[in-house]
């Protein structure tokens, strides 16, 4: 799992449980990109990574709800 460099590094051991494709979009050199979403169900975590997850997923959901904010590409 990528994080932005500011949320630090988190390594955390899980296994993929879905994937789904998001969107495709075609991009100016012509080429076909694909997104994909992906859960992810996180395991044997002590409560110091719990507490770290929770964290950054918080940081994260206060900043996609800034309107403010940029989409991601």
């Amino acid at each position: 799992m990528d994080l932005p460099p500011s949320l630090g590094v988190l390594r955390l051991t899980g296994r993929v449980i879905w994937t789904r494709l998001r969107s495709t979009e075609q991009t100016l050199t012509g080429d076909r990109r694909e997104h994909y979403e992906s859960g992810i169900e996180f395991t044997d975590l002590t409560p110091e990574q719990k507490q770290a997850l929770a964290t950054v997923l918080a940081t994260l959901q206060t900043g996609q709800a800034a309107p403010e904010r940029e989409p991601s590409r």
